[in-house]
Order: C-alpha cells, then structure tokens, then sequence
C-alpha cells in the first residue's frame, strides 16, 4: 500500500550560527539543568554530532533540511499461536522507516483502565550486542541507523549507539485509570519502564510484555526524490456561473 504522507524533517547540512561546521544529525532533547548538554537557553536546538561524539546547541533554523514521504506501509508478521509475541519484518538495507500506532491503547473490560501498549525493537550494535529500545529512539544517520538511548529514563537521551534494527519488534505494557489514586493498579502498571521490558511486574503482577498488532511499518523516501510535474486525468473546477 502506497502513501504520500509528508512525516518528519530530517537534517543534512550544517545548523545555523554552528560555528564547528559539522553537519548535525541526530535529534536529542536538551534540559536546561546537569545535563549532558550542561546549560542550554530556550529557543535553542541540540543535536548529538557522531563525527565528534558532542552535543552542540545553536540557535536558528536547519538548513538544507529534507522532508520525507511514506513511500510504502507495511504490516508486519507476528506468531498467530504460542505465548512468544514478537513480531517480524524483514528491513531493506540503506532505507529509512518510521512506525504508525506504535503506541496503541486498547480499553480495558468494564472501562476500569485503558491498556497502552508501546513499540519496541530489537537493535544490533556494532560490535554484534542485542539490546531493546523504544521505537522512538530508532535514528538514521549518514552512516547508518543508531540508536539514541535514555538509559535512566528520566526522558533525555544521553548515549548514542550505532548498529542496526534487526527487524524484530516487540512491545511493553503501561495502564491508564480514570482514577490514578485506585488500588487497582500501582504506579509502577501506570507508568513504563525507563527501558523496554517484557516480564511480569513484580514478578507476579500483570504481563508487562504485549503484542503492538496495530503497528504499521512505513518506508520513507526524500520527496525531492518523488516529486511530480503533472497530474494524471482531468481536475474537475467549479465557478459562480455552474451554480444551479
């Protein structure tokens, strides 16, 4: 199934005002305080740099910035039988994708909570580790695919690895309640955890690990790539004097 969906900017030239001169790449989320970033005023953009391993912060717009269309979206596999729910897809070398409903809700029976469950995927360093990250946390760089970690979950990312999705992809569990102070799920079922986890809370809680079915797999394409200079078939016009 094809789509022309305008999705993201993507950079690919030197930031404004970057007095390094090195192209930036990857998006990271600054903090105004002990950040890894130290002290960074509002207004101004941080991105993590892999020629040089820094976080540089500078204000102004990109330059040379590159829009993207989903190309084509696809569904991906998963186990229609057994407890094992991860699903598959099988990614194209040297391709970009982005992911639709990756964080699903599913309403719980007597509408006592709605069930979210996110996507995570299976990532392969470089140096040939396993490691499960947040769907959000997938990034391209001219190098190849990376993965931007927020290791200790408190929501900025403060470790770059490069590697490669291995297609695999699974999911976590968190709860939302009408009524956060009820005693029917604990704070840790109402929040995700700092990492993708796919076990029992507590050990014998409710299934942290869930299968994001509604998930769809998008290919992107630059849409300078696939622009257009005409229009098949004939556009229809309307004026004042083609009114009844």
């Amino acid at each position: 199934m094809t789509s022309l969906l305008i999705l993201a900017l993507f950079s690919s030239g030197p930031a404004h005002g970057d007095s390094t001169s090195i192209r930036p790449t990857l998006d990271a989320p600054k903090a105004l305080e002990e950040s890894i970033i130290g002290q960074a005023r509002d207004g101004q953009s941080c991105r993590y740099k892999s020629r040089d391993g820094k976080i540089h912060c500078t204000y102004g717009p990109e330059s040379n910035a590159e829009e993207y269309v989903a190309e084509a979206t696809y569904v991906p596999s998963f186990p229609a039988f057994g407890k094992i729910r991860m699903g598959h897809f099988s990614p194209e070398e040297g391709v970009r994708y982005a992911f639709l409903n990756a964080e699903a809700p599913t309403p719980v029976s007597g509408g006592a909570a709605t069930m979210y469950c996110k996507l995570a995927l299976q990532f392969q360093t470089s140096t040939d580790e396993i490691v499960w990250i947040w769907h959000d946390e997938f990034r391209f760089d001219s190098a190849g695919q990376v993965a931007v970690v927020d290791s200790d979950g408190d929501g900025y990312s403060d470790l770059a690895v490069a590697g490669r999705w291995n297609g695999n992809m699974y999911g976590s569990n968190r709860w939302w309640t009408p009524n956060p102070f009820g005693s029917s799920f604990t704070a840790e079922e109402r929040t995700y955890p700092a990492r993708p986890a796919f076990g029992r809370i507590n050990g014998i809680g409710r299934n942290r690990s869930c299968q994001p079915a509604s998930v769809k797999v998008m290919k992107l394409a630059p849409v300078s790539a696939k622009m257009t200079h005409s229009v098949d078939g004939a556009i229809d016009t309307w004026s004042s004097s083609s009114r009844p």
